[in-house]
């Protein structure tokens, strides 16, 4: 998904106020955006608008921020800069289904869904794009909104014999999706459990008011062999990729 983050002014009186893990997992967004941010020219010499700003930066008061307020700096000169009328222009274009797709960095999440400062955030908005794309774009952008779940290369075929038109399922679809990839790690724990499959699905669907079979069919399970590439020897296996519980409507 082609994103651009636009550094607010709100951003640089915030980010001083703002707790060690608050700044790292900040610190972690800019990562994902690999230098996707917009920003004004931030001029911390002298600018009084960004006094407590440079201050701060600039300060060795608490040396465990030393090395992040370091890549912090770097990440800030790397961004493209923008005159003060263009960036209020693209800010206009935020939650626009576009090329690219704005959000704000903004650590004030709760009263606007394009707000974000942390990576979860960033993909809840994302996510919300999605819920509005076109099936080609969707098809496009499902491997970066769920970093969690596999996608095999046969999924943008499967997205065209659904059993409802697109955009009927389309948030519903977004919807699945997130519960799974936010179930991640509970997923893990019950399989280290050694739970089967009928006890995870019935507590994967409590947990997220979705309903789900323990079971798909022999037929379907027939056909999902895939070959892989086990990472500490290097050699290929063929292996049957267990699509269970699986999701009404989706699979």
């Amino acid at each position: 998904m082609n994103i651009q983050a636009i550094w607010t002014d709100e951003l640089t009186e915030q980010l001083p106020k703002q707790k060690y893990e608050k700044i790292v997992e900040f610190m972690e967004l800019l990562d994902l955006l690999n230098d996707n941010m917009l920003a004004i020219n931030l001029n911390l010499e002298g600018a009084y608008e960004y006094e407590d700003f440079a201050r701060w930066i600039y300060s060795r008061k608490e040396p465990e921020l030393a090395d992040v307020k370091k890549e912090l700096m770097i990440r800030m000169s790397k961004g493209c800069h923008c005159e003060d009328q263009e960036l209020e222009e693209l800010k206009s274009e935020i939650g626009k289904v576009r090329e690219p797709k704005y959000f704000a960095l903004n650590f004030r999440e709760e009263d606007n869904c394009h707000y974000a400062a942390s990576v979860g955030r960033i993909y809840e908005i994302c996510r919300r794009y999605l819920g509005m794309e076109s099936k080609s774009e969707f098809k496009a952008d499902l491997e970066f909104c769920f970093p969690d779940i596999f996608f095999d290369k046969t999924v943008s075929v499967s997205l065209n014999s659904l059993n409802r038109k697109f955009d009927e399922i389309r948030k519903e679809i977004v919807e699945h999706l997130t519960a799974l990839n936010d179930y991640k790690v509970t997923f893990i724990r019950q399989v280290k459990e050694k739970k089967g499959y009928r006890e995870i699905a019935m507590e994967f669907q409590r947990d997220s008011g979705i309903e789900c079979s323990p079971q798909g069919d022999k037929k379907g399970l027939k056909i999902l062999m895939r070959e892989f590439v086990n990472e500490c020897t290097g050699k290929r296996r063929l292996s049957t990729v267990n699509c269970t519980p699986s999701l009404t409507d989706i699979t």
